[in-house]
Parts: structure tokens; sequence; C-alpha cells
């Protein structure tokens, strides 16, 4: 029985996970108790100022978060680690800085990944619960970027990742939005007309949408009433109400916003969601390597 500890520094949180991976059984399973996660919320230094850097508090808080983390794998005695940063560095100006000051605090090698490569950690992730013979969406709204991919029975059709999340939404306003929004509308044309059953949703952010319901599959017009919904409620309620974290619950609505602009755009009548998201597509990347 291997241990497996995958990271992901994401544009609005830090998240940490550990696995037990038998190859005799090809079965990864989570070890729950020692999941982490921190709110420190990078995009905002990227997405709120012209020049794109990170700040030197936010790097002394992220070193910080990659020591306990280091603690932990060590403890454990962890054969495998890879830790991933995603939108949030990709876009800074002063990342070769930013690596440095991290390797003060802890050893764990950092990769800055690009989309491509974020979509390919996506597609790892365990949808075998869902008809293999239907055709797919899974579709992830992080904070800065958003990735999108298309199944076929099973099978990796196309996929594209965009440089607008539900974090950045919030700074690019409603022109930047459109602005990408229109170059996310180019790509999906060129799927209409697909029979595409639904979208299978992943992440943090939808799973709170779908905490409001209680549900893990929802016909379209249902997801956009939630949405109404929460539109109308502000971050406190929401947080009291659903029990969303803070952080979380100050994004929902622009998550939301995303996943059902692509279903109605191809016309998709349903959104599921299943209970990982880019951390677990890091573990099992690491899984498909040994």
């Amino acid at each position: 029985m291997k241990k497996i500890s995958a990271i992901d520094i994401g544009t609005n949180s830090v998240k940490h996970r550990m696995f037990e991976y038998d190859n005799k059984s090809n079965n990864l399973n989570e070890i729950s108790h020692l999941r982490m996660r921190y709110a420190l919320g990078l995009g905002r230094d990227i997405y709120s100022k012209k020049h794109k850097k990170i700040r030197q508090k936010s790097i002394r808080r992220l070193g910080k978060i990659l020591k306990k983390f280091e603690k932990t794998i060590n403890l454990y005695d962890v054969d495998y680690v890879r830790a991933c940063a995603t939108a949030a560095f990709r876009q800074a100006s002063n990342q070769e800085l930013i690596l440095d000051q991290l390797s003060d605090y802890s050893s764990i090698p950092i990769e800055i990944i690009d989309g491509v490569e974020e979509v390919k950690l996506i597609s790892n992730l365990d949808i075998s619960q869902f008809n293999p013979d239907m055709n797919y969406f899974i579709v992830d709204v992080g904070g800065g970027s958003t990735e999108v991919l298309l199944k076929k029975k099973n099978e990796c059709i196309d996929s594209k990742s965009f440089p607008v999340g539900a974090l950045s939404i919030h700074y690019l306003g409603k022109k930047g939005f459109s602005k990408e929004w229109s170059n996310i509308v180019d790509w999906l044309n060129k799927f209409k007309g697909n029979d595409i059953s639904q979208i299978i949703g992943t992440g943090g952010g939808i799973r709170s949408l779908f905490k409001v319901k209680k549900e893990k599959s929802l016909p379209l017009k249902e997801f956009d009433l939630i949405l109404k919904k929460i539109n109308g409620l502000t971050k406190s309620e929401i947080i009291k109400k659903y029990n969303i974290r803070p952080d979380r619950a100050k994004l929902i609505s622009k998550s939301g916003m995303i996943y059902s602009n692509i279903a109605n755009e191809l016309n998709i009548k349903k959104i599921s969601v299943i209970p990982w998201g880019l951390v677990e597509g890091i573990a099992y990347s690491l899984v498909k390597k040994k």
C-alpha cells in the first residue's frame, strides 16, 4: 500500500489530500481525516492589480501552509507527492521570485501547470457511475479558469481551458467577461447538434450550489432556479442558510452562472455533480505514472 499526497494551489484556495493506493486492486482511497484546505485567495492579488504580482504577505502565508503540509507528509511517510499551481500562478509576473521564496519554507516541488495540463488532470476523474454509452461535458469552474472536456462513450474527444473563473469574473466586469465568454461560445459552437446528455460539474463551487437542494443531479430549470434564489441573498445569508464556506459563498453565483451559460448555450437539460475536483485528478496522475 503506497501513500500519495496531492496539493492544489488554486486561485481561491490551497488544498491538500492524502490517499492510499493499492496497486493490486488499483484502488485509490482518501485518508479523509488528513484533508486540509485554506482559503488563501491568491487571485485577489492577481486580478485586483494591474501589475499582476502575488504579494509578499500572500507568499509568506502560502509558505507557512506548505510547511504544514510537508510536516504531515513526513509524519505519514508519504511515497509520492505532487503539488500543482494553477491560474493565479500562471498569470503572476513574479513567478520566479515566489518559487524561490517558497523554497525557504518547504522542499515540496511546485509545478506551475498550464491550462492543457489542468484539463488532462480533470480528465483523470472517475465518472464510471454514469452510463458509458452517453456523451458528457465535464466542466470545472475554478477561481481563475474554466476547464471543459467532452467525453463520448468514455473517450476524451476534445477539451479546452479558458482564462475566466468565478473570482476573475468579479474583477473583469461585464465588458471583460463578455469578451472571454465570446471565446468560450466560439469553441462551444462546434458541438451544437451533438447529443450531449448532461454536464458533469467538478470542484467545490458546484458542490456548494448542490447543497441548496441536497441532490447530485438536477434538471437545468431547477439549477437555474437555485441560481436565482442565491442571487437574491446576501453573502451572510448564504453562509447561514446553507452552511457554505465564506469564500465560496462570495463566488457561488458567479461559478453557477458559467455552468448555466454553457448548458443553455448547448441546450443541455441536466447538470450533475461529482464529489471530486482537480486535487483528486492530481492524485490519479501519480497513480498512472506508477
